[in-house]
């Protein structure tokens, strides 16, 4: 086993370790524990349910950490945002991870992941993930400070969207006790902001796309549309500019070929319908292309 190599992340407390048979060892641990860990390094080992990454933070916990996952734990990829799932993460491959509050005192350290960043730039413009303290609007936008004491400016032109659903929300949703990944310049200041929910605005904005299963952008996505009464909806569907056929029996949305009322449409990946030509050739198994 690497030994593990713990670094001063304020004031260090000394913990008691007893191993049955063996001498007490006493392990350095942060005091400020409490807050969590933010993890930077690469994976060492894997199994289902369990990450084993050689963290590089010379923060806290410098060394070999153990990183439990669960269906709570969100694994994102760290360009876009977008989940991914956790069997597609490889030994040697280099992550982002926020953990729990709870880190044991063990050798080397434990904890629950609440957050997995993946697919790591070289240059390492990954966001951040942040759990907002306070919002404060001033000159030209918002000063957006996180649980850790991290500040961002969020200027008026920076791009906000939702996690997993096309409904518009805008940087004034921002509250006290949001949660989001940030993504900036390098300076501190946000190029664009991911919203994981609730929305402040959600109570009265209930209409618009919701994620059923499946990963967005994928052709296992399952997309439906609530209308205003909370209910989905079904048949054809305007939706700023582009039409979309939602299943009269489930309201999910349809890909591919649509034959309706003796007529025949395309509807693309992203489900709207085609509005210009296009060619369809099969292939020697008969299959359209």
């Amino acid at each position: 086993m690497k030994k593990n190599r713990h670094k001063k992340a304020s004031i260090w407390a000394a913990t008691a370790v007893f191993t049955i048979g063996t001498a007490i060892s006493v392990q350095a641990v942060p005091t400020d524990a409490s807050a969590g860990a933010q993890l930077s390094g690469t994976v060492e080992s894997r199994t289902e349910d369990q990450l084993t990454v050689n963290n590089e933070n010379p923060g806290a916990y410098e060394g070999e950490f153990i990183v439990h996952l669960s269906d709570e734990t969100r694994i994102l990829d760290g360009t876009t945002g977008m989940p991914v799932k956790p069997e597609s993460i490889e030994n040697g491959e280099r992550l982002k991870v926020y953990t729990s509050a709870a880190v044991t005192a063990s050798i080397p350290p434990q904890a629950g992941a609440k957050l997995v960043l993946t697919d790591i730039p070289e240059d390492g413009s990954a966001p951040f993930y942040a759990e907002l303290a306070e919002v404060k609007r001033q000159a030209g936008g918002y000063e957006l400070t996180d649980t850790s004491g991290n500040r961002y400016a969020a200027p008026d032109d920076c791009s906000i969207f939702p996690y997993l659903t096309r409904n518009m929300i805008y940087l004034d949703q921002l509250y006290e006790g949001a949660d989001c990944l940030i993504w900036t310049d390098g300076n501190g200041t946000a190029e664009r902001i991911m919203m994981f929910p609730p929305y402040e605005r959600e109570a009265q904005t209930r209409t618009g796309w919701k994620l059923e299963s499946g990963a967005a952008g994928t052709e296992d996505a399952v997309w439906v549309y609530y209308k205003e009464d909370g209910t989905k909806h079904t048949g054809w569907l305007l939706d700023q500019g582009k039409w979309y056929y939602l299943e009269p029996e489930t309201g999910i949305m349809k890909r591919g070929f649509l034959h309706l009322d003796g007529k025949t449409y395309y509807l693309l990946q992203d489900g709207s319908m085609m509005m210009e030509s296009k060619t369809f050739t099969p292939d020697e198994n008969g299959v359209i292309q």
